[in-house]
């Protein structure tokens, strides 16, 4: 099957828009959580290591700062920085395509 966002060249209204408009609302919100899911994943694989590894330790495993520090062998405030900077920058990242 050919998908494009115009139209399909058979002519046939298989666009994303037409798709889209097809899909109840709640199937659009999920398409476009995960969207967002991938730019921010997208995003988050450019930060620098340490940030990373802080900022995925700090809210996906939702580990308190002192643990981070533990785990990655580094001070605490260190590492409430190195989170501090991941923010900003996917924050940054997420308004240069658009995103807030």
């Amino acid at each position: 099957q050919h998908v494009s966002i115009d139209a399909s060249p058979a002519g046939d209204d298989r666009s994303i828009a037409g798709l889209l408009q097809g899909l109840d609302p709640q199937s659009h919100e999920i398409l476009q959580s995960r969207e967002l899911i991938d730019v921010v994943r997208e995003g988050v694989a450019e930060l620098p290591e340490n940030q990373r590894q802080a900022l995925v330790l700090r809210m996906y495993e939702d580990l308190p700062y002192a643990d981070i520090a533990d785990v990655l062998g580094s001070p605490e405030g260190t590492v409430k920085y190195w989170v501090h900077e991941a923010i900003n920058s996917l924050t940054r990242f997420l308004e240069r395509r658009g995103l807030k």
